[in-house]
């Protein structure tokens, strides 16, 4: 994964995605799919990020974030 902070939206190759997410979506993404890091303010000041699998047409079909 890269080691440049980001933080703004941003569509992530497969390879740079943490293994736990490639795990839940399975061994390839489906054509048209793609995988976005959304950086958010968390309660206590800091920053998370939230994952989101979009489908072709754009539609969230599901979202991952980790502590």
């Amino acid at each position: 994964m890269s080691t440049t902070p980001h933080t703004e939206d941003r569509l992530v190759p497969w390879a740079e995605l943490p293994a736990g997410i490639r795990e839940r979506i399975g061994p390839a993404l489906p054509p048209g799919h793609a995988v976005w890091a959304c950086p958010r303010k968390n309660g206590r000041g800091g920053i998370h990020i939230e994952w989101w699998w979009i489908d072709a047409r754009g539609e969230l079909i599901e979202a991952f974030w980790f502590e």
